[in-house]
């Protein structure tokens, strides 16, 4: 297996799916502590605290108890003032598209004890502390991204016995002492194959000292779809599939720095995702529908040319049916914006492509200063349309400039782009109108809905 024959998946350690990203979004309620608690639960039924902000607000203690049916979707859970932090995401969509940020002051755990409990997940590991998240029932940890890089260490488990459990997850490694003899900080456990750690489009593993940061603490075989992709580097410049059946690069992958990358300095850049604020509040700096082509003082052309897809033809389109971009033959196009005065950038995009073959690639990557780009993401196999509606990448770099660029290094028409939106949080955020509400238990008893097979769709951009 080459590196033409999977998809090298998203380089956001961080990418979480955004359901419900408006022009502004707002938190539905909000569900918090008391400051002085020692112990404080927050119990959420069925859809009990969905599209809600849970803060635990300083308690020593926080538990959230997502119990219910699709109880804590698309939330934000902010336990960063708490002592210790658990989220138990007990049910089937618990915490899908869920975002977490961990306790700073010790360990936090997240259960993700249901069928597709943790779907599109988001969580951040507060830095110097342990995180562990512990995986159960058929597709439990499916598409969950973790930002562990400031963490002690990240403990990933019972990766097996369901039917992908933990398929396309990404992982953001801690980097484990710069050390020949360093004991690795990043731990997943479980078994390899479709019943474990797999990816059927690919799981991203981002480690500093590759093979060195990470232990794998399992049995079996890569199931040879996607497979798994480590990436490693102070920038994660290199990369290489997993071998099938042993913790290392496949033989046959070019890169093999990854094995035995040399000790250096570790990237310590404290990660934008860290400290939200206390009502996280996302605005829209752009969003293009990718109906029309846009305006050249915005969009720079800056090699080839790109076209708007339509009608019949639009079937090859990331959403199916809605219009999209078709880059052209080796083309390029670029977006330049000044983000001073906000934070936790997030870019989001979808993506198909059809016919990909050989040396062609459908890539985005980024820049901070117009001279280093880093990619975020390198297709060079099909991505089947209305598969995947929406990726998100978070930066940990960015400071005053975003440049995103779309590239296409073929000749051959066939990488759609759609819904490309850059959202942050200003650091003066707006004054929720919503009135705060202490945490109470719900009287409403969860229920198993059956699971059913069809992923979860993204609410129309408004």
């Amino acid at each position: 297996v080459t590196e033409d024959d999977v998809m090298t998946t998203t380089i956001s350690w961080l990418f979480f799916l955004v359901h419900h990203l408006a022009i502004q979004h707002s938190f539905a309620a909000l569900h918090q502590c008391n400051s002085n608690d020692l112990h404080c639960e927050i119990l959420c039924g069925d859809n009990g605290c969905e599209n809600d902000e849970i803060n635990c607000n300083g308690a020593a203690s926080c538990n959230v108890q997502c119990v219910g049916v699709s109880s804590c979707a698309d939330a934000v859970i902010n336990g960063t003032g708490s002592s210790n932090l658990t989220v138990q995401c007990h049910n089937q969509d618990a915490c899908s598209s869920t975002t977490i940020y961990c306790s700073s002051a010790d360990e936090c755990r997240v259960e993700c004890h249901g069928y597709e409990a943790c779907w599109f997940a988001h969580v951040v590991a507060a830095a110097n502390q342990p995180l562990s998240v512990d995986c159960k029932e058929q597709y439990g940890c499916y598409y969950l991204s973790v930002d562990a890089a400031e963490a002690a260490i990240l403990s990933i488990t019972n990766c097996a016995g369901y039917s992908g459990i933990c398929y396309d997850m990404s992982l953001r490694c801690p980097v484990s002492a710069l050390t020949a003899d360093a004991t690795a900080t990043c731990i997943i456990q479980g078994e390899r194959g479709s019943n474990g750690f797999d990816g059927s489009f690919g799981s991203s593993i981002y480690a500093t000292r590759g093979f060195d940061d990470v232990l794998f603490d399992g049995t079996g075989s890569f199931s040879g779809y996607a497979g798994v992709t480590m990436l490693c580097g102070t920038d994660f410049g290199s990369r290489c599939l997993v071998d099938a059946d042993a913790w290392h690069c496949d033989a046959a992958e070019a890169d093999q720095t990854c094995n035995s990358p040399p000790i250096g300095t570790a990237d310590t850049s404290a990660p934008t995702t860290s400290a939200p604020p206390s009502d996280p509040t996302f605005l829209d700096l752009w969003f293009y529908s990718c109906d029309a082509k846009a305006p050249l003082d915005e969009w720079a052309l800056e090699t080839g040319d790109y076209s708007v897809v339509q009608g019949a033809a639009a079937v090859d389109c990331p959403l199916q049916g809605a219009d999209c971009w078709n880059l052209l033959d080796v083309a390029t196009i670029s977006r330049t914006t000044d983000t001073t005065g906000v934070s936790n950038i997030t870019f989001t995009y979808s993506l198909s492509s059809t016919g990909v073959n050989g040396a062609e690639r459908c890539e985005i990557d980024y820049s901070v200063d117009g001279q280093t780009y880093s990619v975020i993401e390198t297709v060079s196999t099909d991505i089947s349309p209305g598969v995947v509606v929406n990726r998100t990448f978070t930066p940990r770099d960015v400071v005053n400039l975003f440049i995103v660029r779309l590239h296409h290094t073929g000749n051959a028409h066939n990488c759609y782009f759609d819904d490309l939106r850059l959202s942050g949080i200003p650091f003066a955020v707006p004054s929720t109108t919503t009135s705060p509400t202490t945490a109470t238990s719900t009287s409403a008893s969860p229920t198993s809905a059956a699971p059913t097979s069809a992923a979860p769709t993204s609410a129309a951009p408004t």
